[in-house]
C-alpha cells in the first residue's frame, strides 16, 4: 500500500501524489537549465509510460518536465537517504552558453 500525504515511502510502496521521495543529483551537459541537486522531492504525478509499461513513472515538483522510473529509483532510496538526509532537492540551473546545446 502506498504512503499518504507528506510521508516518506519505502521502496516497496508505489508513490502517491504528495509523498516525499529521494531523487539524485542530475547535471546535464547539453541542457544545464535542467540541472537539479538531489534530496527529498514532493511527488506531483504518478503515471504510466508506453516505453515502460510495467514501471510507474514519477514526476516531482523540484524537477519539472522530467519523469523518474520508480522501479529504478525505488532501489536507490536507502542510498539517497544516507547521502541527503533531510535536505530537499532543488533546481540548480547552469545557464552558461557552453551547457546549452539546444
Amino acid at each position: 500500500m502506498g504512503a499518504v500525504g507528506r510521508e516518506r515511502i519505502t521502496y516497496t510502496d508505489r508513490p502517491v501524489v504528495g509523498a516525499d521521495i529521494y531523487v539524485d543529483t542530475h547535471l546535464f551537459l547539453g541542457h544545464g537549465e535542467d540541472d537539479v541537486r538531489g534530496g527529498l522531492a514532493r511527488v506531483v504525478a504518478v503515471h504510466e509510460d508506453a516505453e515502460y509499461p510495467d514501471d510507474p513513472m514519477v514526476d516531482v515538483a523540484e524537477h519539472p518536465d522530467y519523469s523518474y522510473n520508480w522501479a529504478l529509483l525505488s532501489r536507490e532510496q536507502d542510498r539517497l537517504r544516507a547521502e541527503f538526509g533531510d535536505r530537499r532537492a532543488y533546481a540548480d540551473p547552469d545557464l552558461r552558453p557552453e551547457f546549452d546545446l539546444d
